[in-house]
C-alpha cells in the first residue's frame, strides 16, 4: 500500500504494482505480519517458501519467466534484484 500510494503522490503512470513474489519456482511465499507500532527491519524481512513460519499471509510466487510470460514481457535491459538474505 505505501508503494502504491508513493506511484499515486508522485503521479507514476508508468508503473504497475503486483502483490506477487519471484522466485525459483511458482507456489507461495508466507510474509510475515508486523508489529507497525515497534521497530522492524523491513528490508530484511524473511520470507517463508515452505508457509511454516509465523503466522502472515501469503503472496503467490512465480518465476522470473512466468512472470514475463503473463505481461507479454519480450524483452529485459535491466533487472535490479535485492534478495536481503534470500539467496
Amino acid at each position: 500500500y505505501a508503494l502504491a500510494g508513493n506511484l499515486a503522490l508522485n503521479c507514476l503512470a508508468n508503473v504497475t504494482c503486483e502483490n506477487v513474489a519471484l522466485s525459483d519456482r511458482s507456489g507461495f511465499v508466507r510474509v510475515p505480519h508486523l508489529d507497525l507500532n515497534a521497530a522492524n527491519n523491513i528490508g530484511g524481512l524473511s520470507m517463508d517458501p515452505g508457509r511454516t513460519g509465523p503466522a502472515g499471509y501469503d503472496v503467490r510466487a512465480e518465476t522470473l519467466d512466468e512472470y514475463a510470460e503473463r505481461n507479454r514481457i519480450t524483452r529485459l535491459d535491466l533487472l535490479k534484484i535485492d534478495v536481503e538474505g534470500m539467496e
